[in-house]
């Protein structure tokens, strides 16, 4: 059965608050299963990082949705091609 290709894998999303240690859990089972797992970066962390403008929450917030979305989009092909087993999503519970 190992040997046979899975046509979707598994998606798991660690999400919570800030300093809830989500990055930490994604690194250390990054490190311990490398070619079972594909990680995503947590996407509000991309943007407010890299100067996107935190003038209107409601935009940021639309902003960080579409990001995950595409990059969900993105690693499932990924996944699919690459044969990985997981998808691990880090998100940042914002209200």
């Amino acid at each position: 059965m190992n040997d046979i290709k899975m046509k979707q894998p598994i998606v798991i999303v660690i999400t919570g608050g800030s300093c809830a240690y989500k990055t930490t859990i994604v690194q250390l089972l990054k490190n311990k299963y490398p070619d079972k797992l594909l990680c995503s970066a947590e996407s509000a962390t991309m943007l407010m990082a890299n100067g996107f403008p935190d003038y209107d929450h409601n935009m940021k917030q639309k902003a960080i949705w579409h990001v995950q979305v595409c990059m969900e989009i993105i690693l499932l092909e990924k996944a699919k091609k690459d044969n990985y087993k997981v998808i691990l999503l880090e998100e940042l519970w914002m209200v």
